[in-house]
């Protein structure tokens, strides 16, 4: 964002409510306080309830009704919940160590926006009818109180509805609300970084961080984040921080190191002796990713040899594996040496 679109929006998000215009018309929308917001859920779980009583499809009977009209399957839904967010995060990570190599982050960048639009395609498929839904009844029913409640006009009096409609309102409201992008641009860039600063991390919203809006909150938050990046002792350049793809990459390879350490404690603390390799047991793909994570690169080279002379073989014992013999002709002729390196010196 420009400077000035940056200014705007922080004096929105200050003020706690976005303009509607239309026609002559002028309203403020404002975010609900504590007490909206209980009511407002309150009435959520009124109308679940009566979903469920109702019969209403959850979301599970929507992915079931999507299947049968041909619009979805098993494998669209392992690509949205799996597939496509892994490549996401791969391309994030390429796209990080490719931080020196303008050439390769262009081609990154075509293959990062490809995943991400696919996955927006494939997000926008199966959350069509979630209107629907015992959760989206409840959620619309939420929201056309919150919105009836909390427009008013300039003065602040309640808006009479002559005109505009709730659903208008509503669609508006949702619309021009802060994105998770803007925020973090936000937060990084003056006017606010500047404010934040001086003020040495205390917001100055209001003085209940309860009565915060859902942006004021985001925003103080992504701003802490950042500050406890640049305390890092390994932090990012300027540069990596304010590209936000560039720096998912470094905190998803941050993350895999604290796993990947968690992991190997864990297992460490589970193992004794000084086997070269040790077979642990899992139960999920997920736990077998994780253990496998814990191989170095030569480690992960063995064992895809190892899973290739079984698919051509079928079953093979252990001291067949290349890197078994390998492994036997290097102690034999180590042993040798020292043999004969003992011999010499007596």
């Amino acid at each position: 964002m420009q400077f000035y679109e940056r200014e705007f929006l922080l004096s929105r998000i200050r003020a706690g409510y976005i303009v509607y215009k239309d026609k002559g018309v002028k309203l403020y929308i404002y975010h609900p306080d504590k007490d909206i917001n209980y009511e407002a859920q309150e009435l959520f779980v009124e109308k679940y309830n009566e979903g469920i009583e109702l019969g209403m499809l959850d979301d599970n009977g929507i992915k079931n009704l999507l299947i049968l009209n041909n619009m979805w399957s098993d494998q669209d839904e392992e690509e949205l919940t799996v597939v496509l967010p892994k490549h996401v995060e791969e391309w994030k990570v390429k796209l990080y160590e490719a931080r020196l190599n303008t050439t390769e982050q262009k081609r990154i960048r075509k293959y990062l926006k490809a995943a991400k639009d696919e996955l927006d395609r494939k997000h926008q498929i199966r959350r069509s009818l979630d209107y629907s839904t015992i959760e989206g009844y409840a959620s619309y029913c939420r929201w056309v109180f919150i919105i009836s409640r909390c427009t008013k006009f300039p003065d602040k009096t309640d808006y009479d509805w002559q005109k505009a409609s709730i659903p208008v309102l509503m669609n508006h409201f949702h619309k021009n609300s802060a994105s998770e992008v803007q925020i973090r641009d936000l937060s990084k860039n003056p006017p606010w970084s500047t404010i934040w600063r001086a003020n040495n991390g205390h917001h100055f919203f209001c003085a209940d961080a309860l009565d915060l809006t859902t942006e004021q909150a985001s925003l103080l938050n992504w701003s802490s984040y950042y500050d406890s990046i640049q305390q890092a002792p390994d932090c990012p350049s300027d540069k990596i921080i304010e590209d936000d793809d560039m720096m998912d990459g470094w905190l998803i390879i941050k993350r895999r190191e604290r796993e990947r350490e968690q992991a190997k404690a864990l297992i460490e603390s589970k193992t004794r002796g000084d086997a070269q390799e040790y077979f642990i047991p899992v139960g999920t793909r997920e736990d077998a990713d994780q253990v496998n994570s814990l191989n170095d690169v030569l480690a992960k080279n063995v064992v895809r040899q190892r899973i290739k002379r079984v698919e051509r073989d079928g079953e093979v014992k252990v001291q067949h594996f290349d890197d078994i013999k390998q492994r036997v002709v290097m102690e034999a002729t180590n042993k040798f040496k020292d043999t004969v390196k003992g011999m010499k010196n007596g």
